[in-house]
């Protein structure tokens, strides 16, 4: 299993600072609750988030938690972990995330995309990797022909069909997603450029495979685990032909 793996590349902060605004956060960027209780029940309050839910968010206090949805109207945004519910903090009460507890909140699908993608680009430099996993990573396409890299023209072709809605989200998605990372972890240095990122993104998706708790009962802690196996991409997959 390739285990992801991000160099805190962003610049450090002695003291950050609260968000100003709900503009200063993107869906699906990373943020840090803050530890102290007061402070975050207190914005809470002037914002009109009520107290129902408050036992909840005092056991997240000082969290990584993910930005699920982000109303403008009073600069509030909803945040969810690797494995919790929603919840609604003001922005007032959130800092930026440290890379290290980034991390650990990312979807796995991002968390992968990011370490091909630092794979490629430092190759052995990498810490933990090895001669094998640098040269799988350099044998990777270069180019895909997922609906990710699809001009218009071809992405109208599928019009009709069941799966045109969902082609023509793949890009802007994966769009959303890059900028929520730069936004997390500082820029291009630490998630790459878009298309460098799409490439990985699409090398991923291409070979990554689930850890549903119905085959693999030992490995999966919730039914949304994703694997990625170096090597298990080169076999020929054609049934038909004998082992």
């Amino acid at each position: 299993t390739l285990h992801h793996q991000i160099n805190d590349t962003a610049p450090v902060a002695q003291l950050p600072q609260p968000f100003a605004t709900s503009a200063d956060v993107l869906i699906g960027q990373v943020v840090q609750v803050l530890l102290d209780e007061h402070t975050v029940f207190a914005a809470c309050r002037v914002c009109g988030i009520s107290e129902d839910n408050d036992d909840r968010r005092r056991a997240v206090l000082g969290s990584a938690l993910r930005v699920q949805e982000v109303d403008a109207s009073d600069d509030t945004v909803a945040l969810r972990g690797t494995n919790s519910d929603e919840l609604w903090f003001p922005v007032a009460a959130l800092i930026p995330a440290s890379a290290e507890a980034a991390a650990a909140s990312l979807r796995q699908e991002d968390a992968l995309a990011l370490y091909v993608l630092h794979l490629r680009r430092l190759g052995l430099a990498l810490e933990g990797v090895t001669p094998k996993l640098a040269a799988w990573a350099a044998s990777l396409p270069e180019e895909f022909g997922q609906p990710l890299f699809w001009r218009e023209d071809e992405l109208a072709e599928l019009e009709g069909s069941n799966y045109a809605a969902r082609a023509k989200c793949q890009r802007p998605e994966a769009q959303a997603a890059h900028a929520a990372l730069s936004a997390t972890f500082g820029g291009e240095r630490a998630a790459g450029s878009f298309e460098d990122f799409l490439h990985a993104l699409a090398a991923v998706r291409s070979r990554v495979f689930s850890l549903n708790a119905g085959d693999f009962p030992y490995l999966s802690a919730n039914g949304e685990d994703v694997a990625l196996m170096p090597y298990l991409d080169f076999p020929n997959h054609d049934t038909r032909l004998p082992l």
